[in-house]
């Protein structure tokens, strides 16, 4: 959502072609997903992929890049998005959170804990 899947940008085509000779296509669909997902960081992901195929194997090196993925994103919130698009959700969340704040009417202990259950949501 907050981030443009772009495979052709340069970063993405350079980490696909180092990481091209790595598993099957199934597995290169994936790291050209992640890597489009992920492009200001797409080149070092591809050379920690490359080192954990080598050492390790390429299964390993899809679970370490998907890993990454997903700690790089919460929700819908991409991580690597540019910095305007991360103040625009930041300033979404807080406004929703605040909107949760004010139509709490409970005590304020309570307050927080239903402020930040429904910021969850």
């Amino acid at each position: 959502m907050w981030h443009k899947n772009d495979t052709n940008l340069p970063q993405v085509i350079y980490a696909d072609n180092l990481t091209e000779a790595y598993g099957t296509e199934n597995c290169r669909r994936m790291r050209r997903h992640i890597f489009s997902e992920l492009s200001p960081i797409a080149g070092d992901l591809a050379s920690q992929y490359i080192k954990t195929a080598e050492r390790s194997t390429v299964e390993q090196a899809n679970y370490e890049l998907q890993d990454i993925y997903n700690q790089l994103r919460i929700e819908d919130l991409n991580l690597c998005a540019d910095h305007e698009e991360l103040l625009n959700a930041a300033r979404r969340y807080a406004e929703k959170c605040y909107l949760a704040r004010n139509r709490a009417k409970s005590p304020s202990d309570q307050v927080t804990t239903e402020t930040y259950h429904a910021c969850r949501k």
